[in-house]
C-alpha cells in the first residue's frame, strides 16, 4: 500500500484518533521502515551501493583530503574514480600556495615600479622574465605532485610548513 507521507500513514492506520503516544511512536517507526525499504528498492534501479572497508588511518586521510577539496567524502572518492584532479591529491598545500602568492605579490610590486618609471633598467626586466618562467616551472611541479620548497627558497620565499 502506498502512502503519500507520514501523516497519511498515521491517519490510515487509525492511530491518531485511537492510539496513545507510545502507539503513535511505534507507528512512526513502522512508517520509516516501510519508507526506507521502498526508497532503497527505487534507488537500486538507478544506482548501486558499495561498501568499502578501509583502515581508520586511511579513512581519516580521505576525510581530510575531501575537506581540503570542499567536498563530501563520497563526492571526493567518486571524483578520484572519474579522473578529476583535486589539488590535495596532487600535493598542493596551502603553504605552497601562500609562498607562490607572496612571490607573485613581489613580482607585481616590481612591475608596478617599472611601469611608473622608477626603475626602468633592462636587467630588471630580465629578472622579471626569469621569475615568471620560474612560476611556470613551479606550477608544473605542483600539478605533478612534487614539492617546491627548494625552488621557493632560491627566491627568498619560505612556504608554510605542511600541516601534520
Amino acid at each position: 500500500m502506498e502512502y503519500k507521507n507520514l501523516n497519511d500513514f498515521l491517519k490510515r492506520s487509525g492511530v491518531l484518533e485511537e492510539g496513545n503516544p507510545h502507539e503513535i511512536e511505534e507507528a512512526k517507526k513502522a512508517y520509516r521502515k516501510i519508507y526506507m525499504r521502498e526508497y532503497k528498492r527505487r534507488k537500486r534501479k538507478s544506482s548501486k551501493e558499495i561498501v568499502l572497508s578501509v583502515s581508520r588511518k586511511s579513512y581519516n586521510r580521505f576525510r581530510q583530503l575531501a575537506k581540503e577539496s570542499d567536498l563530501g567524502l563520497s563526492a571526493f572518492i567518486l571524483g578520484i574514480l572519474e579522473g578529476k584532479s583535486f589539488a590535495p591529491v596532487h600535493g598542493i598545500n596551502r603553504g605552497d600556495l601562500a609562498g607562490i602568492a607572496l612571490l607573485l605579490a613581489k613580482i607585481h610590486s616590481e612591475l608596478t615600479r617599472i611601469a611608473d618609471g622608477q626603475d626602468a633598467e633592462t636587467e630588471r626586466m630580465g629578472e622579471m622574465k626569469e621569475k615568471i618562467r620560474f612560476l611556470e616551472t613551479v606550477f608544473s611541479k605542483l600539478f605533478r605532485g612534487q614539492t617546491i620548497d627548494k625552488e621557493l627558497s632560491v627566491w627568498g620565499v619560505e612556504s608554510n610548513p605542511r600541516p601534520g
